[in-house]
């Protein structure tokens, strides 16, 4: 089911009780956007995903705010995710932290779906900055012990 937290009861609503998604996406920006940082209102959307009898999908987006098609036709450098900063710092590495304690406490299965569409022209990601974020961010949950999460690698066709 979509991320759309105001439409998916509407949808789930539409179908028969033995029809039911089996996942939820939720979108996590790592960058600065108009969304403050809150670890504890991530977990509980997971554990609300999660009592709904889904399985989270984290989509770890690795941008802040998506800037409009006018901004993005204005700017020189399409190129405005974050994927670099992540792969190649740490300037990041504390909300990663963050989800990675998350998942780890959450106890049941979940997906996380880092930088999902990625070759999508709207996410802005560099083109081989962006798998080693990947496999950053990957080794960061391994490193922790989180072995209740699946890895999503999700390209945009």
């Amino acid at each position: 089911m979509g991320q759309w937290a105001v439409y998916n009861p509407k949808y789930a609503g539409l179908l028969p009780a033995t029809s039911q998604p089996a996942a939820e996406l939720m979108f996590i920006a790592i960058g600065d956007s108009v969304r403050p940082w809150n670890p504890p209102v991530l977990a509980q959307r997971i554990q609300q995903i999660g009592q709904a009898g889904r399985i989270p999908v984290l989509e770890i987006g690795l941008r802040g705010d998506q800037p409009t098609a006018q901004e993005l036709a204005g700017m020189a450098d399409k190129l405005f995710g974050i994927d670099d900063e992540v792969a190649n710092g740490t300037k990041w590495d504390q909300r990663l932290d963050d989800l990675v304690q998350t998942a780890k406490n959450y106890k049941q299965p979940l997906m996380i779906r880092i930088g999902g569409e990625f070759s999508g022209w709207w996410n802005g990601y560099h083109p081989y900055d962006y798998p080693r974020a990947f496999r950053k961010i990957v080794a960061m949950f391994r490193a922790a012990g989180v072995e209740n999460a699946a890895f999503v690698w999700c390209y945009e066709p």
